[in-house]
């Protein structure tokens, strides 16, 4: 990565550098255990995050019971709303807030059919670590998209760099490309720097019992589901759900014991070569605390690296929801909407 020479000459080398691929190197101290290659082999297989290629066909977000209710009457997982949430309020403030910048997949974005959106992220486990354990959003739902889907990488802190598309190949497509094919796009994945608004949203925040104050700096990111017809299926309690959260919870347990058992060093969330390390290095190079690191949403004052009291309560919460989760429901609204 390039270093900050001259502030703010090549402030945008440092931006653009945030996704240049980084190359790790294992402690030569700290070899693998049986316990390390089976966590790192489960990590690497849907949970790890990176921020240099954010493809994903699959979702997961939390909900209520009474939301999903809503969901299911109305025919439509995707809302129309004010952010209720801190990442909502995040990405809305991004998108709007762009300083004069206007351009085609901006608009698009901000129109009247992409307002229609949900919070979501592929690793559904990581995502307890920023809850708290009386929370009612505790209904799990699946997302599945089609497989002609465009996944939009957002970066509003990068100005020379601001738009990536992927197609769930992997495969970069222009802009040009990306704009003819713009019905498409389903997700759009954001990462930002941005400050806390724990007075607007007082529910979130909480990691193992620290609350974050108003107007913290964190660096966050998330994917935003924002295309109803893009959307293959959609699954709540059904066998196969229920059956992975079982599956995962026993590697969850093994998480909470590796982190106890004090192998990993607690990972510095808000050390920027930490986290860029795991949200944008190889996992072939990763330790285990890094690959950990590498499912999370927030980094910097608001991000939580692996330790036993953030594994501990991601387990509590987990072991209550996978009992808590009520009828199971299962949509395929792209088959719906044509």
């Amino acid at each position: 990565m390039k270093k900050l020479v001259a502030f703010p000459v090549l402030l945008f080398v440092v931006l653009v550098s945030f996704r240049t691929p980084l190359t790790l190197t294992k402690e030569k101290d700290k070899p693998l255990t049986s316990t390390d290659s089976i966590l790192q082999n489960w990590l690497s297989k849907g949970c790890v995050v990176s921020s240099q290629k954010p493809v994903k066909n699959r979702f997961y977000f939390w909900t209520t019971v009474e939301e999903l209710d809503s969901v299911v009457s109305q025919k439509r997982l995707l809302r129309t709303s004010a952010p209720e949430e801190q990442l909502h309020y995040f990405y809305w403030n991004a998108l709007f807030d762009s300083k004069g910048n206007r351009d085609e997949m901006r608009s698009h974005l901000q129109s009247g059919d992409r307002q229609r959106v949900r919070m979501a992220w592929p690793c559904y486990w990581s995502m307890l670590s920023e809850t708290y354990p009386q929370s009612p959003q505790t209904q799990l739902v699946e997302v599945i998209l089609m497989d002609s889907s465009l996944i939009v990488s957002y970066y509003p802190d990068d100005k020379r760099n601001t738009w990536e598309i992927y197609d769930l190949k992997g495969k970069r497509l222009t802009m040009s490309e990306a704009l003819k094919r713009k019905r498409h796009i389903a997700a759009v994945f954001v990462e930002s720097d941005a400050r806390t608004k724990s007075q607007t949203f007082p529910m979130q925040g909480m990691y193992a019992g620290h609350i974050y104050e108003n107007g913290s700096k964190c660096h966050y990111r998330t994917f935003v589901l924002c295309n109803e017809n893009m959307i293959k299926s959609w699954h709540h309690a059904v066998p196969g759900v229920q059956a992975m959260m079982l599956n995962e919870l026993s590697y969850v347990m093994l998480l909470h014991s590796f982190a106890a058992d004090g192998n990993t060093a607690l990972y510095n969330a808000k050390s920027k070569k930490y986290w860029l390390k795991s949200w944008y290095g190889n996992t072939r190079d990763m330790r285990t605390d890094q690959m950990y690191f590498a499912t999370q949403r927030y980094a910097r004052s608001c991000g939580s690296g692996l330790s036993e009291p953030v594994m501990k309560q991601i387990l509590d919460v987990l072991r209550d929801r996978v009992k808590a989760q009520v009828k199971p429901v299962e949509k395929f609204p792209a088959a719906d909407l044509k």
